[in-house]
C-alpha cells in the first residue's frame, strides 16, 4: 500500500494490475480505503487507475474519521480530484464524517 499512498505510480500499477491488493482494500492501522491512500499519495494517475475498476466502492469512508474519498479529496485541495470524483455517477456528496462535516465543508476551509 505504501506505493500507492507515497505516489509510486509504475509501482502502484504493478500492484493494482496483478491484483496482489484490492481496490477495496483498507489499511489496517488507520483503515484508510486505498483509494483514500492514493489521493493523500498525490498522483491523480494512481487514483484514475483505481477509479477505472469497475469494483472500486466510491462512498468507501475510512475506519477512524468516517470521511468519503471524495471528502479526502476536498481537505486536500485536490480539485482536480474532486472535479474527476463528481463526474461518477452515485458519488455521495452530502457524506458526513465523525466531525458532522461534508466534503463541501472541508473544500470551504481547504480547498
Amino acid at each position: 500500500m505504501s506505493a500507492i499512498t507515497q505516489g509510486n505510480e509504475s509501482m502502484a500499477e504493478t500492484i493494482l494490475e496483478t491484483a496482489t491488493l484490492s481496490v477495496n482494500h483498507k489499511d489496517s492501522r488507520l483503515g484508510k480505503p486505498l483509494l483514500t491512500g492514493a489521493i493523500e499519495g498525490g498522483d491523480a494517475k494512481i487514483v484514475k487507475h483505481i477509479l477505472g475498476s469497475q469494483k472500486a466502492k466510491i462512498n468507501v469512508k475510512d475506519s477512524i474519521y468516517g470521511q468519503s474519498p471524495l471528502s479526502w479529496a476536498a481537505q486536500s485541495g485536490r480539485a482536480d480530484i474532486v472535479a474527476e470524483l463528481l463526474e461518477i455517477p452515485g458519488i455521495d456528496v452530502n457524506s458526513i464524517d465523525v466531525k458532522r462535516r461534508t466534503s463541501f465543508s472541508w473544500a470551504a476551509d481547504y480547498g
